[in-house]
């Protein structure tokens, strides 16, 4: 509710507060020569500079703000101090606050926050459970609702990749945005001087996954309900990593179930795994799902390829182009049900040397068809290479399933007993 706009930073100077503990009150002390650490730390994030204070703190709308972590003792020195963090939220939001904690890796005493504290957990740098994703949601439209003056305040570690998905998606949620890509790009815009918020792929996809349940209210139950089930037939490499030896390497697949982990199954690992063979490779508009090609990357038409072939309608007009390319194929079995949000990882081998290539999220209930293309862009890893020297600008993951569990399935982790988030409520 309410007229939501984002706020830029003033520039005043910070004030401390006193401590009786010593030692507390000599890294008081060091804080004036050591505030530049503080937005050493905070990179190109905005900092909340007025009132007297200098927090790495940003209002995303009037009553949405991302911050980094609320620290104590030497890392309060660098990070936001907890006694600050304090002190603006009784300054500015007196009894109408709540603190959303997105860290599964640390925590602190919510009493410190006057216990308006709520966590929703998932890994630094990975997407969050999807299901986690429309309970928090709904949590901070119910408390704002609550009061015209009550603000959401979300952070992670550094408040910027977990706390960006959850912002985009709350912003989707509450119609800020209907378009994914726009609240995204508001966020950075809001959050980072540079307009760099959520960075990584598979957390942008989970933004097009809610913004996908927001205009589709059956998607929003199939994932509640978690019934989707796929088996996986094929996973196919369209162009393999430049510099992939068969004779000097292996790759093989692992693919993981929930987060966090439940379960995971990996391929056979053997120098010639797969069928490498030629085959054409025709692109077009269909087999693109999810995020376009970010701004200011290099990929290039499929056209420069070699041995590049126009494809002609009747009347001679263009309507594609091919090229003979290397795919790799992976044929064998998987034994794991694909239900829920999976994680698949592509791994290199030499030796006893694992090198982790690639991996991508995706989350089976989203699955409108039996098949999934994931560009280069779109994986995490893999979209790093902006000029193209690892892979080929047109390299992406295909994967083929069929519906219903394997015929001899693993015991499923849901049945045997209730997973880590669903004993959060998830």
């Amino acid at each position: 509710g309410g007229k939501k706009t984002a706020r830029r930073a003033g520039t005043d100077d910070v004030s401390e507060e006193g401590s009786s503990d010593s030692k507390g009150a000599s890294l008081r002390s060091m804080a004036g020569f050591l505030r530049p650490l503080r937005h050493l730390v905070s990179k190109q994030k905005r900092r909340f500079k007025k009132d007297g204070f200098d927090l790495d703190l940003a209002y995303i709308t009037e009553r949405i703000i991302a911050m980094g972590f609320p620290s104590e003792q030497i890392e309060g020195v660098y990070r936001n101090p907890m006694s600050e963090v304090v002190r603006f939220l009784e300054a500015r939001h007196k009894d109408h606050f709540m603190v959303y904690n997105l860290c599964s890796e640390r925590s602190y005493d919510p009493a410190k926050l006057q216990r308006r504290v709520q966590v929703f957990p998932f890994d630094d740098h990975n997407p969050p459970p999807l299901r986690m994703m429309i309970e928090f949601c709904k949590s901070v439209q119910r408390f704002l609702e609550e009061h015209p003056a009550n603000v959401a305040v979300i952070h992670c570690k550094a408040g910027k990749g977990r706390t960006g998905v959850m912002i985009s998606a709350f912003m989707l949620h509450d119609r800020f945005f209907v378009n994914p890509e726009d609240a995204l790009a508001f966020y950075g815009f809001a959050r980072t001087n540079d307009c760099e918020g959520v960075t990584i792929p598979s957390q942008r996809a989970y933004v097009h996954y809610y913004a996908s349940m927001i205009e589709k209210e059956k998607l929003m139950e199939r994932v509640r309900a978690k019934s989707v089930v796929y088996t996986l037939r094929s996973l196919r490499l369209v162009t393999l990593p430049y510099g992939f030896s068969r004779d000097k390497a292996e790759l093989f697949l692992r693919i993981r179930q929930g987060i966090p982990v439940e379960t995971s199954w990996t391929s056979r690992q053997q120098p010639m795994i797969g069928d490498i063979r030629l085959e054409d490779l025709a692109l077009s508009d269909e087999d693109i799902t999810g995020p376009g090609p970010p701004p200011r990357s290099a990929y290039v038409d499929i056209d420069s390829l070699p041995m590049a072939e126009q494809i002609l309608n009747s009347d001679g007009e263009k309507v594609g182009t091919r090229a003979k390319v290397p795919v790799a194929v992976f044929e064998e079995e998987c034994n794991m049900p694909m239900s829920g949000d999976l994680r698949v990882e592509l791994i290199q081998r030499a030796g006893r040397h694992e090198d982790k290539l690639f991996h991508f999220w995706f989350n089976a209930s989203m699955l409108m068809k039996p098949k999934l293309v994931v560009r280069k862009w779109q994986l995490d890893g893999a979209n790093k290479d902006r000029k193209h020297k690892k892979y080929n600008p047109h390299f992406r993951v295909e994967l083929e399933f069929t519906e219903g569990r394997p015929k001899l399935a693993m015991p499923s982790p849901f049945s045997s007993k209730a997973s880590s988030m669903e004993q959060l409520g998830f």
